[in-house]
């Protein structure tokens, strides 16, 4: 809030800490003690179908459910239990595959629980779900949004060799991702070695942030809502913008830097400088915007190669795939040569 609009609101806050799952938790010594059960593992995994049978993926919805319930009732303040908890991914199996021990195995453990928790608060079973729900909506989160780096790391690595050009089956084309500044748009020239490097290191980098970012959005929240680090209104050469530091998210990303560049050792390229609170990036806001848009822009891209082997047994579609060179050629000329192999620059 500007120092100039708090009068305003006189005594009104309008700020509060975000409530995570570790404050709610923390509020309950023995609620806290879940964090560290192993059942928890399996409570928030996210349950792949994909290339698994109708059973299997059945089998693990019942494993997580029972998960879910003996938790919740293990970590509850005692008397708040609900006789029956049929679940959040289907109570009728819940129901029919929950064992009769599961009530009587949390409440051997009351006493002892009990006796070590001295006040805090009395958190219920739907408290308890609700936090291992939010847990689960963490994997959910990396599946869908970490999940076009990996596989667009893994194609790189498939089709490209990291220290020579290739000639594909075909003998026709040279796999290389070399590019020249100022042929076909580019700003910059790289050999194929060095535009493999600095394509993985683009793509590792924003694995490791994406990884990350429910603690950046947190961060990037408090930096932006700090009394003492007002914005101040900016021409950036990109319009006016609220240019304000973000200390805690540029120590955050500085710290990921670091680790991707342990990751890759002596191949990074380019400059490590993180741009945050200036022309560039003039806030913490406008970060968290940039690598939001990877998945959106990537996702896509991906869905299209993964798609792409298909196409090859598809009626109609063999003979226009063998043009492109085969099915391997073909994920090569969207995927890099028409996506990565560019170097525009900023």
């Amino acid at each position: 809030v500007r120092p100039d609009t708090v009068g305003l609101f006189e005594h009104i806050g309008v700020i509060e800490p975000v409530k995570t799952v570790y404050s709610t938790l923390q509020a309950s010594p023995r609620a806290l003690k879940m964090l560290n059960d192993p059942l928890l593992e399996v409570a928030t995994r996210e349950i792949y179908s994909e290339g698994r049978s109708r059973g299997e993926v059945q089998r693990d919805i019942r494993a997580k459910e029972s998960a879910i319930r003996k938790l919740s009732r293990k970590y509850c303040a005692k008397g708040t239990r609900t006789k029956k908890n049929k679940g959040h991914f289907g109570g009728y199996f819940s129901y029919m595959f929950s064992s009769r021990n599961d009530d009587d195995s949390s409440d051997a453990e009351d006493s002892a629980m009990d006796d070590e928790e001295a006040g805090g608060a009395q958190l219920t079973q739907e408290d308890i779900e609700q936090c291992i729900y939010a847990l689960g909506d963490h994997s959910t989160y990396l599946r869908f949004n970490r999940l076009p780096c990996d596989r667009m790391i893994q194609y790189m690595q498939h089709y490209f060799s990291p220290d020579r050009i290739d000639v594909d089956v075909t003998g026709k084309y040279n796999i290389s991702l070399a590019i020249q500044e100022g042929t076909e748009g580019s700003r910059l020239t790289h050999s194929h070695i060095r535009q493999y490097n600095f394509v993985l290191q683009s793509l590792t980098l924003w694995r490791e942030v994406i990884s990350d970012m429910y603690r950046l959005w947190h961060l990037a929240e408090e930096d932006l809502l700090d009394p003492a680090n007002p914005y101040t209104l900016q021409q950036t050469g990109q319009g006016l913008h609220r240019v304000q530091k973000s200390p805690k998210v540029m120590k955050a990303m500085r710290q990921i830097v670091a680790r991707v560049q342990r990751q890759l050792g002596d191949r990074w390229i380019g400059s490590t400088i993180v741009h945050l609170g200036d022309h560039n990036v003039p806030n913490a806001l406008m970060f968290i915007d940039k690598y939001v848009q990877v998945p959106r822009i990537l996702g896509p891209l991906v869905l299209c190669l993964d798609k792409i082997a298909e196409m090859k047994d598809a009626p109609g579609m063999s003979n226009l795939v063998k043009s492109f060179g085969g099915v391997s050629h073909t994920g090569l000329r969207l995927s890099y040569h028409n996506f990565v192999a560019r170097g525009r620059g900023a």
